[in-house]
This record gives C-alpha cells, structure tokens and sequence, in this order.
C-alpha cells in the first residue's frame, strides 16, 4: 500500500508529446522517466527492452497495483454504502469492480496489440486512444484521432485536479478537528483553513523535481499503513462489541433511488486505477494478468470491508471521509494528523500531472515564469473550488461521475470495439453497453452531484453536516 492510490497515478502519467513511462524497477519510491520515441523498434521488441530495463516483478508489480487503487477513494466507501443502502452498496462496488478489472484487461491487451500493429514502443492511455481511432475499423472516425488524444488528456487533467480539491478539503476538515480536540484559542472554520493552506500547498508545488520528494513520501506511505489499519481495528473493534451508531437491521437495504448516482460516482472514483495499468505492464517481465487479478481482488475485499464496517459503525451520521468520524482520542487525532500529511505531500505528487500536460518534458519554450504562474493559478482554482463547496462527499461523487467514469468505463470498451481482429456480435454489444452503462451514469452522477453542490451553495451549511 502506498501513499494513497492517486499518488501513484500521479507518479505514473506524467507525459509528454513522446511515449513516457516510469522506470519503477524494483524501487517504489522511484520516480525516474525514461522516454521511449515511437517508432523507432518493433512492439515486441521494445516491450522485451523495457522489461529489461525495468525488471519489475510479480510481487512488484502487485504492490504497485495496491498503491494504485488504494487511496482517498477507500475512506469515502462507507458514505457511498449510506446512499446505495447496506444491501445494494457492497452489490453496487463490485458490480463496478467486475466493470474496472475488465476494463483494464482491455486496456491492457489492447494495448499489446496496437504496439505490434504499429511497430511502436510502450504507448500510454492517451496513445492507445489514438491509436484505436487513428487505425481503428471505424474509417470515418480515424482523421479524429488527435481529437481523441486531446480528450483523454483532459479528462486526466480534471480527473487529478479533482482529487486536488478533494485534498484541500480533506485536509481543511481533519485540521480543524484536530484544533477542536486540543481546544485552540482561535478555531478557523473549513473555508478559512482552506485559504490558510493555500500557500504551504503552493509552496510545495513549486518543487518541480519529485526526487525531492521522495524521503517524504517513504515516511508517508509508512504512517498511512498505520493509520488505515487503526481505522480498521477501530470498525472491527464497534462491530464486534455491537456498538452501532444505528442497529444493522433498521439500516436501509436499499437507499433512494435519486441517491443511487452520488453512490456510483464514489465507487468509480475508488477504482480510479486504470491510468496505472499501462505503465506496470510495460515495466513487468513476468505475466501481468495474474498480478492484476490477485492486486484488485485484495482491494475489492478491502473497498467492501470498509465500507460495510464503516457503515455499520457510524451509520447515518457517516462523514465523507471516515477519519472524521473517529472518535476524539489522541490515537484517533493522531491518525487525522498523519493522514493530513500524507494527503499534503499527496498534493504535489497529484499535481505534477496536470503540470505535465500544460508543459510538456519535450518542450524547450517553456518559460519558468509561465510556468510558476500556472502552477499559482492552478493551486488557487482547487483551493477556490474547495472554499465554494467544502463538501468531502460531494467532490468525491463529482469528480468519480465525470471524470473517473470516462477513463474507467467508456474509453477501454470503445477501443476493444475499434481494434480491427475477429470479434463477435456479443463482444461487440458488451463493449456498447458498458460505454452506454459509464456515460449515463456519469452524466447522472454529474447532475446529482452538481445539484447537490449548488444545495450547499445556497445553504449556510459548512462542509460535511456529519457528527459522531
């Protein structure tokens, strides 16, 4: 398990205008790029030279796939649970599990196919998009491919600048706990920490070689072993002694059906691990299927343990991240601590990729101070979001439904469809229904979502109305 799943994306897709990955090797706290141009070997044998390079291995590979998945996402579970009901929740989470381990098989296989088509080395998500477009069965499609490429980019860009916001707020709510436990003289309110973390969170993204942050990251990846495994206890600890917030059995099977989408978002959001797919197989010299069967079936028993657990524990009063439900003890405020600190260094590693996108590694135009600038601004857009709607619960189902869901559910189907080989009618209608399945429930999960946000707007409501 890593620093949270988000930051291994983040150490993952960053790219340029060429096909980059990350030389993980056996070291998981490298964040070396290696750059590979297109075009210049054979697919088989480029795979065969990167897997020589990199070496990374079965166990590796499943570490990797672990930190990948295992994030932000797995504290906002419970909350999910309460919108789709005790029954249908865990039902729902691994009906998106079943959906996002196919998904990135297809990713996955179809990948491997399109390099040997094409002669190409390693290509990223972004790149096998445009491939499946550009050389696709559908010829009306191909002069779109860049197009395509564009729109993969994008939804990355959103996608990591979501999770930013969910940071700022995650890390504005647990700090003002933290100050209510100590009992401080002054306590700020979640919209007014938010602005005084602007300017540690901006001074840390300033540092531009991840290397640098390294150590840091090493020490965080440690304390957020320890925090999730007291979260546990401590749910394990309320369900043994059947000490409810709500008994079981008075818990809704089956919640709402117009809270249904914020339910589906999260659970998206949770399995936001796709973009990590490529870059693992292109560094594995040994099978990749068993690794990334073994890895999500041990995250899905996690994602439905804690949100089961945490459900159970805290019933209706559960927060959009579980850390502020636990109680006021100073394990527990430790925990919030350590976890803020994870999230803050989490911050620059997210933010390198959007960073990435706007400059290019390739470009040699790039003025520092353009570049400053666009970090500055960047950093004020999350921390403004956050001000304007601090609701953990909320960004989580928002950025899940539109963002997570294209890249989860829409675009691998789309390209299994789009490679020319021998495929069935049924193939073909699974991989329709599936795009049909991701684009209307992100396009509903983005209405509830928005709705809701714009409820807090008008409302005098201050972050998440949750109490222990």
């Amino acid at each position: 398990m890593g620093l949270d799943g988000e930051e291994e994306n983040a150490q993952l897709l960053g790219s340029s205008s060429e096909e980059e990955i990350f030389d993980m090797g056996t070291d998981a706290t490298s964040l070396e790029l290696r750059t590979y141009p297109a075009k210049k070997e054979a697919g088989g044998k480029a795979r065969q030279k990167n897997n020589e390079q990199a070496g990374l291995s079965s166990i590796g590979c499943l570490m990797h796939i672990l930190k990948g998945n295992i994030g932000t996402g797995l504290l906002a579970l419970p909350l999910a649970t309460k919108h789709a009901g005790i029954v249908c929740g865990p039902l729902l989470l691994l009906f998106v599990a079943a959906l996002a381990v196919h998904s990135m098989h297809l990713l996955s296989q179809n990948s491997v196919i399109l390099a040997k088509q094409n002669s190409t080395g390693p290509l990223d998500y972004a790149g096998v998009v445009e491939y499946a477009v550009r050389f696709g069965a559908v010829k009306w499609l191909q002069k779109f491919h860049k197009s395509f490429r564009h729109a993969v980019n994008v939804f990355i860009f959103i996608t990591q600048l979501g999770f930013c916001c969910v940071y700022f707020v995650f890390m504005a709510e647990s700090l003002v706990q933290i100050l209510e436990f100590y009992e401080f003289a002054f306590i700020p309110s979640v919209r007014l920490m938010t602005i005084l973390l602007f300017v540690p969170v901006v001074s840390l993204c300033m540092i531009d070689n991840l290397r640098s942050l390294a150590p840091l990251s090493i020490i965080a990846n440690f304390a957020m072993v320890f925090a999730v495994i007291i979260i546990y206890y401590f749910c394990i600890v309320y369900s043994v002694n059947s000490n409810f917030a709500t008994p079981p059995s008075k818990l809704p099977k089956f919640a709402s059906l117009a809270e249904f989408p914020t339910a589906f978002g999260s659970a998206v959001f949770s399995y936001e691990g796709i973009a990590v797919v490529l870059p693992l197989q292109n560094s594995m010299n040994c099978p990749f299927k068993s690794a990334l069967n073994t890895g999500m079936l041990i995250v899905s028993i996690m994602y439905m343990s804690m949100a089961i657990l945490g459900y159970l524990a805290f019933g209706d009063s559960i927060c959009g991240s579980i850390t502020l439900n636990l109680p006021e003890e100073s394990l527990y405020v430790f925990v919030k601590l350590i976890y803020c600190f994870a999230i803050f260094i989490t911050y620059a590693l997210q933010f390198y990729v959007p960073i990435s996108i706007l400059f290019p590694r390739t470009s040699e135009t790039t003025s520092t101070i353009r570049k400053k600038l666009a970090q500055i601004f960047l950093v004020a857009i999350t921390c403004g979001l956050a001000i304007g709607v601090p609701d953990l619960g909320d960004f989580i189902a928002l950025v899940g439904a539109s963002a997570s869901s294209m890249l989860a559910l829409v675009f691998p189907p789309l390209v299994d469809s789009l490679v020319e080989r021998k495929s069935s009618m049924l193939r073909l209608l699974k991989n329709i229904i599936i795009i049909l399945m991701g684009i209307i429930g992100g396009i509903v999960g983005t209405f509830i979502s928005v709705e809701s946000i714009v409820h807090v707007l008008l409302s005098s409501e201050n972050g998440d109305d949750c109490k222990v």
